[in-house]
Order: C-alpha cells, then sequence, then structure tokens
C-alpha cells in the first residue's frame, strides 16, 4: 500500500498501552489537510466555454496547478465533476475526456493512463464522474515548470435542452466524492443556444478598409427568434465562415 493511500486511510494513530491496571490512548498528530493536498495540486481550473449547441458535444478544459518537482508517491490524481444546475428538463450528463491532456510522467511519455468513469457507474456507486491520472509504475506526473498550469483533460456533456449548464470540477484528494474544505475547485456556467436560423450581416465602417482586394468590415450576428445562436464543432467552426467572407466580397 502506497503511502498516498495510508494518508487517506489513517488520519490519527492510536497507540494504547496497559499501565497501572488501566487503559491509556495517546493521539499521534497527523499531517494536516492542507499538508497533504500540497504535495498534489494547488489549483483547478476549468478553461471559460464557449457557446454550444444541442445534442452537440461540449467540452472545456481542466487546468491544474502543481508543486516544483513531483506530484505524490505513487503519482496519481483524482478528480470529479458535477451539475450544480442544468436548464429544467434536462437529462443531460457531465463527464470527462482525455482531450486536450498535456500532463506527462518523470519518464517523458506523452500521456498519462486515464481511468475515467460516469457517475454511479461500476467501481464509482453512488459517486460522482471521475477521472484518475496515473503514470507509469514506479513514476510521479511531471511538472514542466515551478507554479505552471497543465492541461488534465476536459469536462463536458451532449446538451439536450437550450440554456445555462452550471459545472464544478474538483481534486477529490480524498476520493469520498464530496467538495472538502481544502480541496480545490473551479466553478464555469455553460451557455448553450439553438441552431442558427438568421445570418445578420451589419456594416461596421462607411467605406471600404482599404484599397484593393480588401472589403469592409462586417460584423456577422447568428440568431435563432432573436436569440443568439452559437456555433458547433466541425463544419461550423470559424473556418468554414471564411467562405461567408468571399461570398460577401
Amino acid at each position: 500500500m502506497s503511502t498516498k493511500t495510508l494518508r487517506k486511510r489513517i488520519s490519527l494513530v492510536a497507540v494504547a498501552a496497559l499501565g497501572f491496571g488501566g487503559l491509556s490512548v495517546v493521539v499521534a498528530p497527523s499531517a494536516s489537510a492542507s499538508e497533504m493536498l500540497s504535495t498534489e495540486i494547488s489549483s483547478v481550473t476549468i478553461a471559460a466555454p464557449s457557446a454550444g449547441r444541442l445534442n452537440t458535444t461540449f467540452l472545456s478544459t481542466i487546468s491544474v496547478i502543481k508543486p516544483a518537482v513531483s506530484v505524490t508517491t505513487d503519482g496519481s490524481i483524482t478528480l470529479r465533476a458535477r451539475f450544480d444546475s442544468v436548464p429544467a428538463g434536462s437529462k443531460s450528463v457531465v463527464g470527462f475526456s482525455a482531450a486536450g491532456q498535456t500532463m506527462v510522467d518523470t519518464t517523458g511519455a506523452t500521456s498519462l493512463t486515464e481511468t475515467i468513469r460516469a457517475a454511479n457507474a461500476a467501481s464509482n456507486e453512488l459517486l460522482p464522474a471521475m477521472m484518475q491520472l496515473d503514470p507509469d509504475s514506479g513514476q510521479s506526473i511531471a511538472v514542466s515548470s515551478a507554479g505552471s498550469l497543465d492541461i488534465a483533460g476536459s469536462v463536458g456533456f451532449i446538451p439536450d435542452t437550450v440554456g445555462s449548464y452550471v459545472v464544478t470540477v474538483w481534486h477529490d484528494y480524498d476520493l469520498d466524492g464530496a467538495i472538502d474544505a481544502t480541496e480545490d475547485y473551479s466553478t464555469k456556467t455553460f451557455t448553450v443556444g439553438s441552431s442558427p436560423t438568421t445570418l445578420t450581416v451589419t456594416r461596421v465602417n462607411s467605406t471600404a478598409a482599404a484599397a484593393g482586394s480588401n472589403g469592409a468590415l462586417v460584423k456577422l450576428a447568428l440568431t435563432n427568434g432573436g436569440v443568439a445562436a452559437g456555433l458547433s464543432a466541425g463544419r461550423e467552426s470559424l473556418s468554414h465562415l471564411q467562405q461567408v467572407e468571399i461570398l460577401l466580397r
């Protein structure tokens, strides 16, 4: 059993001794929770989400800050995710993905071993969604530089209802599935819109920006019933809007 696992299971050490016909108990002080947490990571941050779309995977990366040398004796980090609120009627489920991960182990491997489990799944019964990152045996999770932000993966969901989804991700150091006072966490609002049905083009400047092939500066507004609508991934990316720009010239 690793040192980290022992710390998670034992917080107080009691030593019993017989003396003078009675039983005395001496309690040895344990390391504080903040001291134990400092050996893993000191910050969790969900990147600001872009606009999402119905029935399209909506992801945002998760960055963590690690100490200057290594992480823990056995090198694992456990993150959990939950919805704090969802639009009325939504049945979407939040989960993790390894997308965007930049963290490596001390061997210089390009990625870590991710163990991802959905909320209430087998081996994760009655607990929120989980992602555990593990390096190779005997290794630790490497640090690119002191206090650096490294991407552990992504959190996301497939939205089934238009509206705001509030997501919290935290470092579940003691593996109890709850946010404890000394465990770092991050909360972000993911806003989901409908598919765009209207494209409004507004000229920003009164004349062409410059002579030659350059055209006028315009603003494009995507809406659905007067409400702002976002782009989905893939064919509705910004690069595909360049085709619209060419047609407007």
